[in-house]
């Protein structure tokens, strides 16, 4: 049975979730810029993954992003790592035909002022092309 974090270490968790979310929202509604804010301005492979999400809002419309068998484990100095499976629905351009796209990824957030931001990826990215 896995181990339930310390009354402190949930709400950490819960808002590095939430900020996960947000950001995955914001990609997969087409909000670049509002995306772009939640990464870490010196993350490594930051720009790549900022093109990464240009083309495939381009190539991909009605993009649906769903996480399941998520787990986060809280780390010192206010660093969150989530890791989880994902699976990506969206209709390929030009010929809008459905596509489905699964991976698994390991997001590293770490608390930033009042939010929380992307501060490293690695595994399979869901905001590939």
């Amino acid at each position: 049975m896995p181990a339930v974090p310390a009354a402190p270490a949930m709400p950490a968790i819960k808002q590095a979730r939430a900020a996960l979310d947000a950001l995955l929202s914001a990609y997969a509604g087409g909000q670049l810029v509002d995306a772009e804010a939640r990464l870490e301005p010196s993350m490594i492979g930051r720009q790549i993954l900022i093109e990464q999400m240009r083309q495939s809002t381009v190539q991909q419309k009605q993009i649906r992003l769903l996480l399941r068998d998520t787990q986060a484990t809280l780390g010192s100095g206010d660093v969150v790592l989530i890791v989880t499976a994902w699976e990506k629905r969206f209709l390929l351009v030009p010929a809008l035909a459905p596509t489905l796209r699964s991976g698994r990824s390991t997001f590293l957030l770490q608390r930033d002022g009042d939010g929380w931001k992307l501060v490293g990826q690695s595994g399979d990215s869901p905001f590939g092309p």
